[in-house]
């Protein structure tokens, strides 16, 4: 009952940023925003997918590294992000990553290696799903596994808080409601927004070590 239920909600047009509204979801559509003029830059889109937002991210003028582990197009290059990435250090002043950090087993590793191949200055953009959304918790209620809701790949489930102590000097932002206007959240959002929308400058000083 419960798994119809689920397929059912994801049938309905209502932006709770999953699958099903990849390409309109408020979420990506922030981070879109946080896109800022990408002349003479380069940027990594890590987890690319079909490379919907590589092209996105090109009409904003960067040069555009495009990888996936699952390669779609022969641009693509096959890249686990699992693994130390196979970059120089300091190579993109951009990392773009969108509901990739949930899939992998060690987040803090992961995101110590985006950090390595960012510049000085350089920006994170991020989103993954919030497991402390209104609605996961009411499905927990009713024995509602999480990855029923999200992913069953999912091996990690993040919150606000678990996102900050992950990377503590970013900036985070949420929305709310999920249909027709939809408002930029900057505060407050921990049980409202259904994504986890995250912007953060890489400095010399920031770098993250991953735990064991």
């Amino acid at each position: 009952m419960i798994r119809r239920l689920v397929a059912l909600l994801k049938k309905i047009p209502l932006d709770f940023g999953q699958y099903e509204v990849r390409h309109t979801t408020k979420g990506k559509l922030i981070l879109l925003g946080l896109l800022e003029d990408g002349r003479g830059k380069k940027a990594l889109d890590l987890g690319c997918r079909e490379q919907y937002w590589t092209q996105k991210i090109k009409a904003k003028g960067y040069e555009v590294v495009s990888v996936d582990l699952e390669p779609q197009h022969p641009t693509v290059l096959r890249v686990d992000a699992n693994d130390p990435l196979p970059f120089e250090d300091e190579s993109f002043d951009l990392v773009w990553c969108t509901e990739v950090i949930e899939h992998v087993v060690n987040p803090a590793f992961t995101l110590s290696e985006i950090n390595r191949v960012l510049k000085p200055g350089g920006k994170l953009l991020l989103s993954t799903p919030n497991s402390a959304f209104w609605l996961f918790r009411i499905f927990r209620l009713f024995g509602t596994d999480p990855a029923e809701m999200q992913n069953e790949d999912h091996k990690q489930f993040f919150d606000y808080g678990e996102m900050r102590r992950l990377l503590p000097s970013a900036q985070q932002y949420g929305y709310f409601p999920y249909l027709l206007f939809k408002g930029t959240l900057r505060s407050g959002f921990s049980f409202l927004s259904p994504t986890i929308v995250v912007e953060n400058a890489r400095s010399k000083r920031d770098v993250l070590r991953p735990t064991n």
